[in-house]
């Protein structure tokens, strides 16, 4: 496998772009590594985001994050050319900027999504034996936390720590340790409540498969819409 040295970045792997538009308003898009061209060059596959092309312009900056054992990086990048490839997918070459920094990651790309829950609230010295299994669905999920709607009638409320099982397919089953941030829909007259989850303590292993996951969903969503 081919390795951008100064980088540490892998072909074929995932990553994150962080775009900023006229606005100063940031978003973030699934993206993978598609060629390495030399130590300052490397090439990406096109962002996608609710199964439709994000297209992005040649000099326009951007943000690569991706992770590794020991936390989280970004590298300061530019656009240096944009490459039609078959279905209308583009691939960019970039250009980095500068050295890596490492960073504390707060925003990640969120996947609107029905994915089963599992969970039971549990203790800050990890004791959840004490407490009902219940069930959830996501609303949407990302590598940092998930958005979960949840009964009211089950007692929560907000600091609350969950031991949750995501199933986001057939044989995969993540297990994570989340806080609850966030309740809304209290004061309506639905049956169920909008649960905000911020993970907690999750490791680099368990965060590379819910990226990967969320790429390969936002793939077919793209070959759904092309069809």
């Amino acid at each position: 496998m081919m390795v951008y040295n100064d980088y540490d970045l892998n072909v074929g792997e995932r990553i994150e772009l962080e775009v900023e538009d006229d606005n100063g308003v940031k978003t973030t898009y699934i993206s993978q590594v598609y060629n390495v061209l030399d130590q300052n060059h490397i090439v990406i596959a096109g962002p996608i985001k609710k199964g439709k092309i994000v297209l992005l312009s040649v000099g326009q900056p951007l943000g690569v994050i991706y992770y590794r054992s020991d936390g989280c990086y970004r590298i300061c990048a530019k656009i240096t050319q944009r490459l039609k490839m078959d279905k209308d997918v583009y691939i960019y070459t970039i250009e980095a900027m500068g050295a890596r920094e490492r960073i504390q990651r707060r925003n990640y790309y969120r996947l609107g999504i029905v994915l089963p829950v599992q969970f039971r609230k549990m203790t800050e010295s990890g004791d959840k034996n004490q407490f009902a299994l219940h069930k959830a669905y996501t609303l949407d999920i990302s590598g940092g936390g998930m958005r979960i709607t949840v009964s009211k009638r089950i007692p929560i409320k907000e600091r609350d720590l969950l031991q949750c099982h995501i199933l986001l397919d057939d044989d995969v089953k993540l297990e994570v340790k989340g806080i609850v941030v966030r309740i809304a829909g209290a004061n309506n007259d639905s049956d169920t409540n909008e649960i905000g989850v911020e993970f907690q303590d999750i490791s680099n292993q368990v965060r590379d498969k819910l990226i990967s996951f969320i790429f390969k969903q936002q793939l077919k969503f793209l070959q759904k819409g092309l069809k």
